[in-house]
């Protein structure tokens, strides 16, 4: 009786035991079918993941040339070092093992950065040279997670010479640009923004099998990425550097243009800055006290910066009354220094008077009086039409930021912005390019090429196998001779201003121009250099067969002298060079 009791307890353990086990088995058989079965491709995944590294193979960016095929913008072929986290034991170790190899020191903005990456992946080194590359090369089996990547660094060969044309890049951050991946750059000024789309490129992708240390294994799959186009402008760089260096020492613009084409030959603005040292990023500090510097090196005055055209505008106005009449060219008026209106005295430049004068004298001795007399007869929208026909306060789409369109003020923009009507005073001051007047030098550039060429030119940057064809402006051509003869007695004749500045400073005219002076009044304090006139000259060259226009504007030099000076050493400089050939 106790043997069978015993044999039932028996029995019924070993029946719980067997039914624990399948219960065990089946648990675990449901768990495998689950893991492999329903979640088999995550794991996958997972474990592809763990043991494949991508590397985004950036595009070499396009290039931008001179029309001579000189780079201005390329790139440098050069290495960094990264680093996969997880594939490191010791950090401290590497990172003391690397130091020891390159002789590089370990930096507490890399500390920083590897200890709040996110990514797993951290760049070490962002960009070694030939002997530390080998040197890591020839240690890299011990160098778990360690692993060198190479990449294309931008470079500027003429730097400060051409930076407000090429402009700059930026690294892509906070998501700014979806569109883009997080390791490109973005143009930001110039060039380098208007085509970043052609320059970019895009990017390619290469996977590799690695092992637990990070080792590369194998190449499992390679997408190609694109190169990017490159970009040819119209600049001569050759001009470009030697007009950059002559206003170097001022603060001022230089545009020079073929005539015939509109091609923009040299933009040149003071002070400038070397756009090499974006390319590395800069530290907040620099950054800060780069863009708040007074002198504005950043500003591209040639586009972004206004000011009075002065005495150039008379070009304007002489063309305006001429068109309607107000004044026969041969009649003379006398120019005792000064004229008295509305119980104001306005003054000539000439204090002492210009004696009796017409109209083309009046233009190359730039007699004040004798506009003051046109000022009596003459409606500012007749200026403002001759004026917006030659190119001024206008935009010109040269994709370059910061291009402003400026004013050419009339009844209504008084009324509009200054809540007053237009006054007489106003139009005296118009008729000689003061008052609310504000144009850039390169509508001045373009002004004086329209007005040498009798055409609607417009400038053109970028080049082209097919010039462009420009339609002639609805103007007088009779008038339109007289105001040239006029600027030919402004750089020739005696009593021509650029002429008595070219004889004072010994410039020989190698080559015959016209042209017309400017004095931009800032202040009447003597004495005091960032209180002296602004000088501008816009002028061509040759006179019978117009070639190239040319535009400077200099910042506080005390007149128009030194832009005339200047102007004209850049018309030898071309003639010596076999520009005008």
């Amino acid at each position: 009786m106790k043997n069978r009791i015993i044999r039932k307890l028996y029995n019924r353990r070993i029946i719980i035991l067997m039914g624990m086990q399948l219960v065990a088995v089946s648990v675990l058989t449901s768990r495998l079918y689950y893991l492999q079965i329903i979640k088999g491709n995550k794991y996958k995944i997972l474990s592809n993941n763990n043991r494949i590294r991508e590397t985004l193979l950036l595009p070499v960016r396009g290039k931008i040339i001179d029309r001579n095929n000189i780079e201005l913008a390329t790139n440098k072929l050069l290495y960094k070092v990264l680093c996969e986290l997880q594939c490191v034991e010791n950090i401290d170790n590497l990172l003391a093992e690397l130091s020891k190899i390159t002789n590089k020191p370990v930096t507490s903005e890399l500390i920083y950065q590897i200890k709040n990456n996110k990514t797993n992946v951290v760049t070490i080194y962002e960009e070694v040279d030939w002997h530390e590359l080998s040197e890591i090369e020839f240690n890299i089996e011990r160098l778990s997670g360690i692993y060198v990547v190479p990449f294309y660094k931008r470079y500027y060969p003429f730097g400060e010479d051409c930076a407000h044309v090429i402009g700059y890049m930026k690294n892509i951050q906070n998501n700014d640009y979806s569109q883009y991946n997080n390791e490109e750059k973005i143009g930001i000024t110039g060039i380098e923004y208007r085509d970043d789309e052609k320059l970019k490129g895009i990017p390619g992708l290469v996977k590799y099998e690695v092992n637990a240390k990070g080792k590369t294994i194998r190449e499992l799959s390679r997408i190609k990425s694109v190169p990017g186009g490159d970009v040819k402008l119209t600049l001569d760089i050759s001009l470009q550097k030697t007009v950059s260096r002559m206003l170097k020492g001022n603060n001022g613009a230089i545009v020079i243009l073929e005539i015939n084409t509109g091609n923009i030959l040299a933009l040149c603005s003071a002070p400038s800055y070397d756009n090499n040292i974006f390319v590395n990023g800069l530290s907040y500090k620099y950054w800060n006290k780069i863009n708040s510097d007074s002198a504005l090196p950043l500003v591209n005055r040639a586009i972004a910066l206004h000011t009075e055209p002065a005495s150039t505008f008379k070009i304007i106005t002489t063309l305006a009354a001429l068109k309607n009449n107000i004044i026969d060219v041969h009649k003379k008026i006398l120019c005792t220094g000064s004229l008295l209106f509305g119980g104001r005295e306005f003054h000539c430049w000439n204090h002492r008077g210009h004696g009796w004068i017409d109209m083309q004298d009046a233009i190359a001795s730039s007699c004040n009086v004798y506009f003051f007399t046109i000022a009596q007869y003459i409606n500012i929208e007749m200026i403002t039409e001759v004026a917006t026909t030659f190119g001024l306060a206008q935009m010109f789409n040269t994709g370059l930021l910061g291009e402003v369109a400026g004013v050419i003020p009339n009844k209504s923009w008084r009324e509009n912005n200054l809540l007053t009507s237009w006054k007489l005073g106003d139009t005296l001051n118009i008729v000689i390019g003061h008052g609310y007047l504000l144009v850039t030098p390169l509508q001045l550039a373009i002004m004086i090429a329209r007005v040498a060429s009798g055409k609607k030119v417009m400038p053109v940057f970028h080049c082209s196998e097919k010039n462009q064809e420009f339609p002639h402006l609805n103007i007088n051509h009779e008038h339109l001779r007289f105001v040239q003869n006029a600027l030919f007695k402004v750089v020739n004749s005696s009593i021509g201003t650029a002429s008595k500045y070219l004889r004072r400073a010994g410039i020989s005219m190698l080559v015959t121009s016209s042209g017309k002076t400017g004095s931009v009044q800032v202040s009447n304090v003597k004495g005091n250099l960032k209180k002296k006139d602004h000088g501008i000259f816009v002028g061509y060259a040759p006179f019978e067969s117009p070639k190239y226009a040319v535009s400077v504007f200099t910042e506080h030099t005390g007149g128009a002298g030194q832009s005339t000076i200047l102007a004209q050493s850049i018309f030898n400089y071309m003639l010596l060079n076999g520009l005008f050939d």
